[in-house]
């Protein structure tokens, strides 16, 4: 009871048994701050590309968005900004091949860029998945060693493989772990280790995975709830049938 508890809580309070450590705080060191100016397009065309970053292909219009994207760039030829923001835009809304020209076009000035050369493995990816599939993959894997943190430059890569019809090799295996530490709260990372971990005949694991987004409080597709109830029963052929894969 209440009275009891406290009476407890007071007495180890004063008793020997009660101890005090003191932690030496290190001082912060200083913050390394730069000032760098904008390019000449940020006027014009940054807002759009933190748009086209954050929301993708989300737009009210997207052939009037791809239009002012077009018309804008064209005021700043040769600008870094407005050559990624064309880029970008091509990639959700226009000429996938010319994304990719535009691409390995900022990617020529800025080689080191992780992010243009995740931006240039997509537009591979976008042109033509099939052809362009292992230039793809060394642009992704190029961005993932300049940036060891880019989930979505991960994520990427482990779509240009067969997670459900063939074997997951341990290499593979490894990346989708990484990528779904990174963001497990993004669905198709963790539905993507999930099928991982089945195709590894982990089905307990699996079903962990799982079971944030099958009891998510703004709901699940029927598909991870099903899947997560066939995995937490260990009913292999069941999750089998829902992937649409062969038992191993």
């Amino acid at each position: 009871d209440p009275a009891t508890l406290q009476r407890t809580v007071t007495a180890y309070l004063g008793s020997k048994y009660f101890t005090y450590s003191r932690l030496t705080r290190q001082p912060q060191p200083a913050a390394a701050i730069s000032v760098r100016t904008l390019p000449p397009a940020a006027d014009a065309l940054l807002m759009m590309h933190v748009s086209l970053t954050t929301r993708g292909a989300a737009a009210d219009d997207q052939s009037a968005a791809l239009v002012r994207v077009r018309a804008a760039a064209a005021r700043f030829p040769g600008d870094p900004l407005a050559t990624r923001t064309l880029a970008l835009a091509e990639l959700h809304w226009g000429d996938k091949a010319k994304a990719v020209e535009l691409a390995a076009q900022a990617l020529a000035a800025s080689p080191d860029d992780p992010d243009l050369l995740r931006l240039h493995g997509q537009a591979l990816l976008a042109a033509d998945a099939t052809a362009n599939r292992g230039l793809a993959r060394r642009a992704l894997v190029q961005a993932v060693n300049r940036n060891p943190a880019d989930w979505q430059a991960m994520r990427l890569f482990v779509h240009t493989h067969d997670l459900v019809g063939s074997l997951i090799p341990a290499s593979l295996f490894q990346v989708i772990e990484t990528m779904w530490s990174l963001a497990p709260q993004v669905e198709g990372n963790s539905l993507d280790m999930a099928v991982a971990l089945i195709r590894r005949n982990r089905l307990p694991d699996a079903a962990k995975v799982l079971e944030p987004l099958a009891f998510a409080p703004h709901g699940s597709s029927a598909l991870v709830r099903k899947l997560h109830a066939a995995a937490r029963d260990g009913d292999r052929a069941a999750v089998d049938a829902l992937l649409g894969a062969p038992r191993d």
